[in-house]
């Protein structure tokens, strides 16, 4: 399973891929936001925009993490 290094407290559980039969972990989006935005000291939008470009679209292959947004419905 690949991690997103310094997130390991935004950790929710992981899921099965079927695709690739292995496990993957899955990340609070809204978490990792937080911890970025605190780490670094700088805004919520900001830190948003920061681990879409550094770490979001950086992991790739198939065994990258999951990145899981909450909604209510």
């Amino acid at each position: 399973m690949l991690e997103a290094c310094g997130l390991q407290d935004a950790i929710v559980g992981s899921c099965f891929d079927n695709a690739t039969q292995e496990l993957r972990l899955v990340y609070d989006l809204k978490k990792c936001v937080e911890i970025i935005s605190d780490r670094e000291g700088i805004s919520k939008e900001v830190a948003a925009e920061w681990l879409t470009y550094n770490t979001i679209t950086c992991l790739g292959g198939q065994d990258q993490p999951i990145f899981l947004e909450n909604y209510k419905i």
